[in-house]
C-alpha cells in the first residue's frame, strides 16, 4: 500500500496551459500537500422522483492544489516566478541576483506555469497547468518560516512520477534568525530606520484572484485570467522606544510606509522584500507576548507615487541558481 509520508512534489515548467511536461525539479521542504479534482457534475432534481433522476452530460472538470513548505533561498523562486513571472537576473557565477519590480499600474505579469507531479509509488498524479493563485509567507521567531501556496489548474491526470534525483541541488532554508526589519515614511529611502530586538513576526500575503475560464465545447478550462490583486503585510512588534515612536507617528497624518523585510543567511543568500503599504487595520493597544506588550500592524499594498517607480513591491533574491531548474 502507498505510504502517505513518501509523497513528493515535483515541478516542470510549462509553456502552454493545457500541455504537461515532465518534472525537472523536486520541491524541497514540503510539509503538507493536498490536491482536489473539481468535478462540477449536475443531476436534475426532477419532480416526481424521490432522488435526482438524470445526469447532465458535459460536466466541467478542473483541479486545484495546496502546498505548504519551508522555503529555501533556492525554492522560493518557484513561487515568486509563479506569481510575478521571470525576474531580471544578473551575475555570471554564484551568487546570481534575481529581481522583480511589481509595477502593477497598467499591466500584469506572465507567470510561470507548472506541471506539478504529486504522489508516491502506487498513487501518482500530475496537475496540468498549475498557476499560483495565492501565497502567504510567514516568518516568526522560534518557528520555521513557512510558505503556503494555492494553485489553480487545467486538469488532473494519472501519471507516473518522473525520476528526479533527490538531494542534487543546494538547499538553504530561510530562517527568522536571519530576518531584519526597516520601516520608514515615504520621504525616506527603503532601509533607513531599523527595528532591532522588536521584530517578532511578519505575514506577507499576495492574492492574484486568478481563475480558470470555461467556454462552450469543452469540459476542461480553455484559459485562465487575473482578477484584482490583493496584498497585505502584517507585522508583529514588541514595544521598544523605536516601536512606540512608530505607533505614535501612525496616530495621525500619513499612514503610508515603506517597509523592508530582509532575510540574510550570508552575503550570497539573501531575500529582500520592499513593500509600500497603507495601514488598514486598527492597531490594538496592546497585545501580550509572554507578558510583554506588543502591537500588530497590517499594511495593504499601495502604488508608491512618491518616487518615479510607481511600484508597490520590489523583490531581490540572491542564490546560487542562474536559471529556474
Amino acid at each position: 500500500m502507498p505510504a502517505i509520508n513518501l509523497r513528493r512534489i515535483q515541478l516542470g515548467k510549462q509553456t502552454t496551459f493545457s500541455t504537461p511536461v515532465a518534472a525537472t525539479a523536486l520541491l524541497r521542504g514540503v510539509t503538507e500537500a493536498s490536491a482536489e479534482v473539481v468535478n462540477n457534475a449536475e443531476v436534475v432534481q426532477e419532480l416526481g422522483f424521490v432522488t435526482g433522476s438524470t445526469f447532465v452530460p458535459g460536466s466541467t472538470r478542473t483541479a486545484t492544489m495546496d502546498i505548504t513548505f519551508v522555503p529555501s533561498y533556492q525554492d522560493i523562486r518557484f513561487v515568486l516566478q509563479g506569481v510575478f513571472g521571470a525576474p531580471s537576473t544578473t551575475g555570471s557565477s554564484d551568487p546570481f541576483t534575481h529581481s522583480w519590480d511589481a509595477v502593477a499600474v497598467q499591466s500584469l505579469p506572465a507567470p510561470q506555469i507548472y506541471t506539478i507531479e504529486y504522489g508516491m509509488a502506487g498513487a501518482e498524479y500530475r496537475l496540468v497547468g498549475g498557476i499560483v493563485r495565492e501565497f502567504t509567507l510567514t516568518s516568526r521567531a522560534n518557528e520555521m518560516v513557512q510558505c503556503e501556496v494555492s494553485f489553480i489548474g487545467h486538469s488532473m491526470q494519472a501519471n507516473a512520477l518522473t525520476n528526479v534525483a533527490f538531494g542534487t541541488r543546494v538547499h538553504n532554508p530561510i530562517s527568522h534568525v536571519h530576518a531584519l526589519l526597516h520601516i520608514d515614511p515615504p520621504s525616506n529611502a527603503y532601509g533607513t530606520t531599523s527595528f532591532t530586538n522588536a521584530f517578532i513576526s511578519c505575514e506577507w500575503m499576495v492574492n492574484t484572484n486568478r481563475h480558470v475560464k470555461f467556454f462552450g465545447g469543452s469540459e476542461t478550462p480553455a484559459d485562465w485570467g487575473d482578477g484584482r490583486w490583493e496584498s497585505t503585510l502584517m507585522l508583529e512588534l514588541e514595544y521598544t522606544s523605536a516601536v512606540k515612536a512608530l505607533v505614535d507617528s501612525l496616530l495621525s497624518g500619513n499612514v503610508l510606509r515603506r517597509i523592508r523585510v530582509q532575510w540574510q543567511a550570508s552575503t550570497s543568500r539573501i531575500l529582500t522584500v520592499e513593500f509600500y503599504g497603507t495601514l488598514v487595520e486598527n492597531p490594538a493597544l496592546f497585545s501580550d507576548r509572554d507578558g510583554n506588550a506588543t502591537v500588530e500592524l497590517t499594511f495593504a499594498a499601495t502604488i508608491d507615487r512618491v518616487g518615479t517607480s510607481d511600484r508597490w513591491l520590489r523583490i531581490v533574491l540572491l542564490n546560487n541558481e542562474q536559471n529556474l531548474p
